[in-house]
């Protein structure tokens, strides 16, 4: 079942009540194969965003199995190089999208491919793109 996700306008757009309920989390993954220019990406991605969903950048290895598990499961949306940094997306919620930023070089282009794009392409439950990055 493919569940569609949306930024609530407002908490009244969102069921209504006093209380709001919790915003939507977009993930930068940052590793050895992030984007060079991560902290304008960061920048932009808060500013598209408006307040309406929490922007975290995060690296993996600096967080217990615990806490990946429990920022996966609030994640909307998780921002990512190839390799490894993808291998957990299948923990991710229903309706939840990846946004996998490709190679860095135009040598690479075509001619690597990894275990976790095979993992990705099976997975039914989360939307997955690929965004080609191939400037040196």
């Amino acid at each position: 079942v493919y569940v569609r996700w949306r930024v609530p306008a407002s908490p009244a757009a969102a069921g209504g009540g006093d209380e709001a309920p919790p915003l939507p989390l977009v993930l930068f993954v940052l590793s050895k194969r992030t984007i060079s220019n991560a902290a304008a990406v960061l920048e932009m991605l808060s500013a598209a965003f408006g307040g309406r969903a929490v922007v975290q950048a995060v690296r993996w290895e600096e967080h217990s199995f615990r806490s990946q598990l429990e920022l996966l499961r609030r994640a909307a949306v998780m921002l990512c190089g190839v390799g490894t940094a993808q291998m957990n997306a299948f923990l991710l919620p229903p309706g939840a999208v990846v946004l996998a930023l490709g190679w860095r070089c135009e040598r690479a282009a075509g001619r690597i491919t990894y275990f976790d794009s095979q993992l990705l392409s099976a997975l039914d439950h989360v939307r997955v793109l690929y965004y080609p990055s191939y400037s040196e």
